[in-house]
């Protein structure tokens, strides 16, 4: 009986000896699946809220200063990294912005969006590999993230595959149908590959997402040019002045309006805005052409060498949607 007893006593001391080895055994680990959270991590992510707190309300020097205590305080704090990195890149500090980054989408617990950002990063930076190779992985994560598609047809852009492009900014449409700059993509390149009216019945879908009055200079602008490409002079004009007057500091509207303008020849106005665009750039060589026919020739229509359209830069908003970095500007969402 008495050896039953002790027997029983050893299986006990056995298995609470295992317990203890499991519960033990990785450090922290066992205290994050049993949701207990250490001091150093409670008060990093105090930090981070506070840091949130101040960029809401547009302190960036409160929310630095947060940032960085939350990752001094906690190494192991992803989330304050992948915001500092953020921060860190808006403020063109783009080798730390990249370091943090890096560490965050390298973390056991990484968001797919933070492989996101870092493949938008190095994008930006002109590494396309590194930049492929980022946004597979949150691909894998998870597909349905329409500003990764958009990036995924910015590379293909930059590797000359348009078709591939095409395909990328349907498919980030697909997963997110209010996204107008997966549809502006892809009425530039359907612009570059000569397919103005295709360009043109997307531009409208696009713009039609805004209420009236409020449709962004960028896309009224792509949509004049695609009423030149396909001769329609008078609403090209329309479509530029409309455009014009939103942002009349733009010297690119002001020489598209006075080229449209003189194409339907309304020479007055053309000389008007030309001298307009002049005015902001004083080396605009169709406003120079312009402005010169027009007073040389007087009224008498001279014929104009098609310009070629400007390059179209990617300009972006409200990301997902995303991130919002730097140069990758985003456009408003309706």
């Amino acid at each position: 009986m008495k050896e039953r007893i002790w027997s029983h006593r050893k299986v006990v001391v056995l298995l609470s000896a295992l317990a203890f080895l499991v519960l033990t055994q990785n450090g922290c680990f066992v205290w994050r699946r049993l949701g207990v959270s250490s001091a150093s991590t409670i008060e990093s992510r105090q930090y981070v809220q506070q840091a949130a707190e101040s960029l809401q309300a547009g302190n960036l020097m409160s929310a630095e200063e947060k940032l960085t205590l939350a990752v001094k305080t906690n190494g192991d704090n992803a989330e304050a990294k992948a915001m500092y990195a953020d921060m860190l890149w808006k403020q063109g500090r783009r080798d730390e912005a990249l370091k943090f980054m890096s560490e965050a989408a390298a973390h056991r617990d990484a968001l797919p969006e933070w492989q996101i950002k870092l493949a938008w990063m190095y994008f930006e930076n002109r590494q396309l590999l590194l930049a492929q190779k980022y946004l597979e992985r949150g691909l894998r994560q998870n597909s349905t993230i329409s500003d990764a598609w958009i990036l995924q047809g910015k590379v293909y852009e930059e590797q000359n595959l348009p078709d591939k492009a095409i395909a990328a900014y349907h498919q980030a449409l697909f997963h997110a149908p209010s996204d107008v700059r997966a549809q502006t993509f892809l009425a530039d390149l359907y612009l570059r590959g000569e397919n103005p009216q295709r360009a043109l019945e997307t531009l409208q879908c696009a713009l039609a997402k805004y209420p009236p009055h409020q449709e962004p200079a960028e896309i009224l602008y792509r949509q004049g040019l695609a009423y030149r490409a396909l001769l329609r002079s008078n609403d090209a004009v329309r479509v530029f002045a409309i455009a014009a007057e939103k942002n009349p500091q733009n010297p690119t509207y002001l020489s598209a309006l006075a080229e449209a303008q003189y194409s339907a020849g309304m020479f007055d106005a053309a000389l008007v805005a030309s001298e307009a665009g002049l005015a902001l750039d004083s080396q605009n060589a169709v406003c120079l052409k312009i402005r010169d026919n027009v007073v040389s020739r007087g009224s008498t229509p001279v014929p104009l060498a098609p310009s070629s359209s400007p390059e179209f830069s990617p300009i972006m908003t409200s990301a997902p949607v995303a991130p919002q970095y730097g140069s990758r500007t985003h456009f408003e969402s309706p």
